[in-house]
């Protein structure tokens, strides 16, 4: 597998880039849509013959071009691959997930990309990225503290696309031991990746009772003012919905936009 890795690049070039800029504040966005809204997504990326997940990364990476990065250029982002089923640890709370890096461009289209993603798979690069990490365990933290100080000054890269999957459904689940189901219905969940320099674009999409959420965080190091994740995070948006526009304002007053601020010292919840 490693003989036949393709190079991917290493390096990107952003609009906004500041690697030593800090936050005295810091936080991620996530928007949420309705099950209507869900439901149009899903038949979008049906009529385009592509999962679901590939319609959010390449609608993430659309914005993120047109945000955040300098154009006419070919970066990278990390793509997640699930393989539980293929491993089994016998716990369901071991971690069994790992991915590749996926070289792209601003312009691709929606086939090319799922294309690159199938090659990818093809590869089993994911597989070998699988025993690396498997290999960090054995090392002593000074070890792994050198080798990521290391890698950290040479490897650079758009972010982490994380895609958490289809959690509860009313037309699925009755009751739960704990909580009645009529509860759970009424929650939203969301997660995302902490994020670095060398990987400063966190995502993460979930559904959650058939309506998916868009978790978005962006490192200080590319951050120019408080409206880049917004208009990030919006416009990703808006290029799921295929026309249909979106306003901030609007979002922020009908809790569609969730705000998560926290700093070193303290964590807390803006809205």
């Amino acid at each position: 597998i490693q003989k036949n890795i393709q190079p991917y690049p290493k390096k990107v070039k952003w609009l906004f880039w500041n690697p030593d800029k800090q936050l005295a504040q810091n936080s991620l966005e996530t928007l949420l849509f309705s099950k209507q809204e869900t439901k149009l997504i899903e038949q979008r990326a049906k009529l385009l013959n592509v999962p679901v997940t590939t319609l959010l990364l390449w609608a993430l990476n659309r914005s993120a071009s047109k945000n955040l990065l300098q154009k006419q250029q070919e970066y990278t982002w990390f793509y997640p691959v699930n393989l539980r089923g293929a491993v089994d640890y016998g716990t369901d709370y071991a971690n069994y997930s790992s991915g590749f890096y996926l070289p792209v461009n601003g312009e691709i289209s929606i086939g090319e990309l799922q294309q690159r993603i199938r090659n990818k798979l093809k590869s089993g690069e994911h597989w070998f990225n699988w025993q690396q990490a498997k290999i960090a365990k054995y090392l002593p933290g000074i070890a792994i503290r050198w080798l990521y100080q290391f890698i950290s000054k040479r490897h650079y890269y758009a972010g982490n696309f994380s895609a958490m999957g289809n959690w509860f459904s009313e037309d699925s689940v009755v009751s739960r031991p704990t909580k009645p189901a009529n509860d759970i219905a009424k929650e939203r969940w969301f997660c995302c990746a902490p994020g670095t320099k060398n990987y400063p674009i966190s995502s993460c999409v979930m559904t959650w009772n058939d309506q998916l959420s868009l978790t978005l965080k962006l490192h200080s190091s590319i951050v120019k003012d408080e409206n880049s994740i917004f208009e990030t995070l919006r416009d990703w948006g808006e290029n799921l919905l295929d026309g249909l526009s979106i306003s901030l304002e609007e979002a922020k007053q009908q809790k569609r936009i969730i705000s998560y601020s926290y700093s070193d010292q303290i964590n807390n919840i803006k809205n």
